[in-house]
């Protein structure tokens, strides 16, 4: 086929490369191509319809603008009666429990909301990947088939999809206000929803979901091996990794703090000691090509990493999947050049990750002070 023909040529001397294309010849099927750039194939279940995105978010195009509007417009009011609600069981005094049991009820009814956005999701990352999306006449009715193989056609029996709930709740422009006014109004809330995400429970500390039981096996329990933290980041995400510095060291003043840009050292293995170091990857996107090629060498050399991104399905979040894990940002969309919100987030997000990590590591009391100061900081703002 000349498409997989193209595209071996194009990876021949390495690089990344995706790419979607359609036959004149045979109209009724889509070709992907994918080599060491993940790309996504995305199954509406309850229509059989299919879309080829780089960004899972970008699927919400399989759905009509119409119910997009309604279950939007239903997702607002929800939120707005939350809050309504949490300002009256504040002004009455209320228990833990009774907020619990009010924060439950509401993650429900946004999950029954999200129900119609329900997806499947098949992950193209690794290299020579291919896949043919077919739609097909049987008993008259159309339906469509996916086929996965590699460049030489072998099937790839190892794809699994997985099934996820995309959000239609679109990022909207304040009338009558930039994109840089809008953003900056966000940030108290967004780091407030930062809060609630990570520390659901307000009698325990911080819940990640990541892979913790990883870093318990290289450091130990109480991470008593990991005698050094390495950030590394490119632009404004090193800046915020510098931010940062002091705050890690005065939470955890018996580590080493590290701070690089990809690309800095030439032979990582020199710098990094795989039993004693935990890497955090710092990057909004996950895309930028120098952090993407650092990720996979760390994954090779065996590093323990952990990604701090907001885009969790890019291609050096996907890496770190697979050593220590993700933490997603939460700053949402942004359409600023320089940025506002995502700065912000991903510097909370960094300095909740290290107060988690000192009070494993012991250091409990100094980690509820610093939580009791990263609570304040929405309402300074």
């Amino acid at each position: 086929m000349a498409l997989i023909e193209a595209a071996t040529r194009m990876c021949r001397n390495g690089g990344q490369l995706a790419a979607a294309a359609m036959s004149l010849r045979s109209p009724r099927k889509m070709y992907v191509v994918s080599h060491n750039r993940p790309v996504y194939v995305v199954h509406r279940l309850d229509n059989d319809d299919f879309m080829v995105v780089s960004d899972i978010n970008a699927a919400m195009g399989l759905f009509p603008q119409e119910l997009i509007q309604e279950k939007t417009r239903e997702f607002q009011e929800k939120e707005a009666a939350f809050k309504a609600a949490t300002a009256l069981l504040d002004s009455d005094n209320a228990s833990p429990d009774q907020f619990e049991a009010l924060k439950s009820m509401h993650r429900k009814e946004k999950e029954a909301l999200l129900e119609s956005f329900r997806v499947a999701v098949y992950p193209l990352e690794g290299e020579r990947l291919f896949a043919c999306i077919e739609s097909v006449l049987a008993e008259d009715s159309l339906s469509r088939r996916l086929s996965l193989t590699d460049f030489d056609g072998r099937p790839l029996t190892g794809i699994e999809p997985f099934i996820t709930l995309l959000n239609p709740v679109q990022f909207r422009k304040d009338f009558q206000r930039s994109f840089y006014e809008t953003h900056l109004s966000e940030i108290p809330e967004r780091l407030n929803e930062i809060l609630r995400f990570y520390q659901a429970d307000t009698d325990h500390l911080l819940d990640f979901g990541f892979r913790s039981k990883q870093l318990r096996r290289r450091f130990g329990r109480t991470f008593g091996a990991m005698k050094r933290i390495v950030l590394i980041g490119t632009g404004s995400a090193y800046n915020m990794g510098r931010i940062a510095k002091p705050f890690i060291r005065s939470l955890l003043p018996e580590m080493d703090i590290l701070l690089l840009r990809p690309g800095e050292t030439e032979d990582l293995s020199r710098e990094i000691v795989p039993e004693k170091d935990l890497v955090l990857l710092l990057s909004w996107s996950s895309t930028t090509a120098d952090m993407v090629k650092t990720a996979r060498q760390l994954l090779n050399l065996k590093v323990i990493m952990v990604g701090i991104t907001e885009k969790t399905f890019a291609d050096m979040a996907l890496i770190a999947y697979k050593s220590g894990g993700v933490v997603p940002i939460l700053s949402g969309e942004e359409v600023t050049v320089s940025g506002v919100k995502s700065t912000i987030c991903m510097l909370f997000c960094l300095e909740l990750f290290c107060t988690w990590l000192a009070a494993v590591k012991g250091r409990r009391i100094d980690a509820q002070w610093a939580m009791e100061n990263l609570k304040y900081i929405p309402i300074v703002i």
